[in-house]
């Protein structure tokens, strides 16, 4: 009778603790803020993602180009300064919007721009045109932010640009993006 016990001791405590949910269910949909940085590693102008902060000892920087063509306002002209891109192997849902803070360091410049695009590329395999699957792209945010010296002064040193939020099309996903894709980002500048 003790064994009998024992055994549904034993079996009570193993259903509690298979039962009890994981700290990824426990906290629900919560979502954390989670600091990224272009490496310096990369091919191109695609970079790789870190989450290594930068140092003095290990700066992570990119020349922004000095182009007399620019533009301004609406005829402003972007040129490229960095990329990102992540293949998923699997399905991915999408929030409602993204931010996102850059921190600048600049000698004497009237003005700085920043262009980003959050694009996924996928492959579409149920239109029927391509036996192979489709490559299909869409751009899910184009953001600009800028900041400008007041007149008659330069914009010296180090600060911020901050995108405080961008809403996200998802038009082309409506069940959520589809495995086997790739999610990236692009900066340009003027």
């Amino acid at each position: 009778m003790l064994r009998l016990w024992q055994i549904l001791a034993f079996a009570t405590f193993a259903l509690l603790v298979f039962s009890a949910p994981t700290e990824a269910e426990a906290r629900g949909s919560d979502f954390a803020d989670v600091e990224f940085y272009l490496d310096k590693t990369g091919l191109g102008s695609t970079y790789d993602l870190s989450t290594e902060q930068p140092t003095n000892e290990k700066p992570k920087h990119w020349k922004a180009r000095d182009d007399p063509n620019q533009g301004a306002g609406s005829n402003r002209n972007y040129f490229p300064l960095a990329s990102w891109e992540q293949n998923l192997g699997g399905s991915l849902a999408l929030g409602d919007s993204f931010s996102y803070v850059i921190w600048v360091e600049s000698t004497n410049v009237n003005e700085i721009w920043f262009k980003t695009t959050l694009f996924i590329n996928w492959y579409e395999y149920d239109d029927g045109e391509c036996e192979e699957g489709c490559p299909r792209n869409s751009s899910i945010s184009i953001d600009e932010v800028g900041k400008s010296a007041p007149f008659g002064s330069f914009l010296n040193g180090n600060y911020t640009m901050e995108l405080e939020s961008s809403s996200l099309d998802k038009s082309d996903f409506p069940d959520g993006v589809p495995p086997y894709t790739t999610f990236g980002l692009k900066i340009e500048t003027s």
